[in-house]
């Protein structure tokens, strides 16, 4: 196939409001403005389906960041992640057994497909094949119905018949928290209309807040994450805490000098002494709302700010979200659900790409740090010129002295698609159907309507200013200091107690640091990370923080299962 694309030209900033030159925030929002695919950057597939990213372009995922981000976008949706992939209870079990050995006994293989799925991981594309097999005809659809009762009545008929392929979430509440547990949450009763209504308060901070606080976040790894996991007996605290031991005794005793890792390979052996995932392991943080809470939400907010269109403009799926309410009580949705937005972070560097997906239909989605893709989707300027940033809707303060100020909670122009990122939806086989199905597939047309946010590689930029991202859900009410990449870097681990007491703190630092936003909400850290978080301050700089690769998953990890 020909060429994909190419390098934007230097591009004119747009003033914030007619007559006047830059405001204030677009002087700020300058540096997160820039344009992240170097000129260089020229992605081209030929007939056998190999990329090419470019002429010298050997690092595509630092040098054309936001073209290798929609790459990643049509990899992950031909793989199906959203069903084929493993989420957090199928990677680390509630109740785990050990890694096999010739000892015998209740144990977990990582070359067996027929483990004790309660106490084992296990990967869906595999374990549960024949589930996958069966549920085909439906998940085939090709959109057809002819009705939003026939399309009801499919969506029951997928509860009652592949039950296991069910996946169950819930909010991320105000920080990072263990998954749910899809028994109990399947246990609930459904949410009842004055539930419902009891979760949409009548003036929130932001409408992406309550989606935030409402939506069902699953997240879920590829098969060499979940493997690296499987085989490295890292899907449980005890492997968690030999790791963490390994590291912190060769620094005692061998320092300056480090072991090299041995990772499980081909049924090797592994020895560990640090979580350094594989290149190709991706994780994705998804976040899907359900329909009966859409229209609750469209009903209840002004329609200036919420218009989420048609079921037929989402991706959409079967699946259960956990509700509590203000009391404390708690019931589920089980029905179709939207997909509103995801993150994708792949380890082709050792910090990881970090790339964020919204709908295009997303109240605020450019809200406070716009929104930026050099490569997929053209902002229009008033011009009529095109530009890889969209900036967030600015209006008067009506002060005397008049002040812009930013204006929230509005939607944005979808802008335009490049003929690059249609030539490599084309040719990966994304977004070419013409209907939208009440179940996801590849060719869905509705994955036309997602846009890139933006993608980040480092912890800052060449002139050592922190860089930004976050999505309007995910991060809603901490988007002014959002970065996965800062953020991600405080995930890791801490044996506490010697010996056979020895426990692991699988959370030791937390998402968020004492800065509060405006409104009063904590916010996360960003920047580059703060080495004391990781050594103490004494002679030895002794151990007390093991990094888990950027993994927020790890906190899901249990003891071993006596």
């Amino acid at each position: 196939m020909g060429s994909i694309g190419g390098g934007l030209a230097s591009l004119a900033a747009a003033p914030a409001m007619a007559g006047e030159g830059p405001s204030g925030i677009d002087r700020a929002l300058y540096f997160d403005a820039d344009i992240r695919d170097a000129e260089f950057c020229e992605l081209s597939i030929d007939s056998t389906g190999r990329v090419d990213f470019g002429k010298n372009v050997t690092n595509p995922s630092m040098t054309c960041p936001d073209a290798f981000s929609w790459y990643l976008f049509t990899e992950v949706v031909k793989d199906e992640f959203w069903i084929r992939w493993a989420d957090e209870v199928q990677n680390w079990p509630k109740e785990p057994w050990p890694l096999c050995t010739s000892a015998g006994g209740n144990c977990c293989d990582p070359a067996s497909t027929t483990n004790d799925r309660d106490h084992c991981p296990y990967f869906p594309a595999t374990g549960m094949a024949d589930a996958l097999k069966n549920a085909a005809p439906l998940l085939g659809s090709d959109g057809n119905e002819k009705s939003a009762r026939n399309q009801r009545k499919m969506v029951s008929r997928f509860f009652e018949e592949n039950a296991e392929l069910v996946r169950a979430g819930a909010p991320r509440g105000k920080g990072v928290a263990p998954a749910v547990v899809k028994s109990s949450v399947d246990a609930l009763p459904q949410c009842s209309a004055s539930q419902i209504k009891s979760i949409l308060p009548e003036d929130p901070q932001s409408i992406g807040r309550v989606l935030r606080q409402t939506n069902s976040e699953i997240t879920i790894r590829n098969a060499p994450f979940h493997d690296y996991l499987f085989q490295n007996d890292l899907y449980n605290t005890e492997g968690l805490k030999n790791t963490y031991n390994n590291n912190a005794g060769n620094q005692s005793a061998n320092a300056p000098f480090h072991q090299g890792n041995q990772s499980a390979f081909q049924g090797g052996t592994g020895n560990l002494y640090r979580v350094d995932l594989p290149p190709d392991a991706i994780m994705i943080k998804s976040n899907w709302v359900s329909a009966t809470l859409v229209e609750a939400i469209q009903r209840r907010y002004p329609k200036e700010t919420v218009q989420f269109g048609t079921a037929e403009d989402y991706i959409r799926h079967p699946f259960m979200t956990q509700i509590t309410t203000a009391n404390g009580d708690k019931c589920k949705l089980q029905d179709s659900h939207y997909l509103m937005s995801f993150h994708v972070s792949s380890k082709d560097i050792p910090q990881w790409v970090w790339a964020t997906f919204e709908h295009k239909n997303n109240p605020g989605r450019c809200d406070y740090t716009g929104c930026n893709d050099s490569f997929g989707f053209l902002a229009q300027q008033p011009d009529g010129t095109a530009t890889n940033f969209i900036a967030p809707h600015q209006r008067s303060d009506q002060l005397a002295q008049s002040s812009t100020v930013l204006e929230n909670d509005l939607q944005y122009a979808p802008g335009a698609v490049s003929k690059g990122l249609k030539t490599l939806l084309r040719a990966q086989g994304v977004a070419t159907g013409q209907l939208s199905g009440v179940f996801a597939n590849s060719g869905d047309v509705a994955w036309a309507n997602y846009r890139l946010k933006g993608s980040q590689v480092d912890f800052t930029d060449h002139q050592g200013r922190p860089t930004h991202l976050g999505n309007s859900i995910t991060e809603a009410g901490f988007m002014t200091r959002s970065s996965c990449v800062g953020c991600h870097a405080r995930a890791g681990a801490a044996v506490m107690g010697e010996g056979d007491k020895a426990t692991v703190n699988t959370i030791p630092l937390g998402v968020f640091e004492a800065e509060l936003s405006e409104f009063g909400y904590q916010q996360s850290h960003h920047g580059v990370p703060v080495h004391a978080w990781y050594y103490q301050d004494n002679p030895s700089f002794d151990l007390q923080v093991l990094q888990t690769d950027f993994i927020w998953g790890f906190l899901n990890a249990q003891p071993l299962a006596q």
